[in-house]
């Protein structure tokens, strides 16, 4: 039972991803908003499911409390991380050519350098799209 999110933000939240989606040339993808909340330490977590174009989408448990805003600004950095999602799995098997300590210095480094990328995209959509007038009609509805 999702207690951290009404279902009427869940489908908004879905709605308004579509936007996104759309905006990046990426149609055909589903998201879908994760009854249980985000880790403690996110706001929010994306993860494609295996072989299909769609994501799990996980959201913090005080989501509902959050400024539209943070929450729309949330959902389109998540989304972007569809973007460079296969890459993930090339530095995943890059672990099988490296010792553990080389490997997670690099994941580290990956990930830090991934999430400012994704910060700067989201930067530059928001300047280019109609962002906030997506996330208005989507929870108008």
């Amino acid at each position: 039972m999702r207690t951290h999110v009404t279902k009427r933000e869940a489908q908004a939240v879905c709605d308004f991803a579509v936007n996104v989606l759309t905006a990046l040339h990426m149609p055909g993808w589903q998201i879908l908003v994760m009854e249980e909340p985000a880790d403690e330490d996110e706001l929010a977590a994306i993860r494609p499911v295996d072989g299909k174009y769609t994501a799990q989408l996980w959201l913090c448990s005080d989501w509902m409390k959050r400024s539209d805003e943070e929450r729309r600004e949330t959902v389109v950095h998540e989304v972007l991380h569809l973007l460079h999602f296969r890459i993930n799995h090339v530095v995943d098997d890059a672990r099988d050519l490296m010792h553990d300590h080389e490997h997670d210095a690099m994941q580290r480094r990956y990930f830090r350098e991934t999430d400012l990328m994704v910060d700067h995209l989201a930067k530059f959509l928001s300047c280019t799209h109609s962002l906030e007038e997506a996330w208005a009609a989507a929870h108008s509805t």
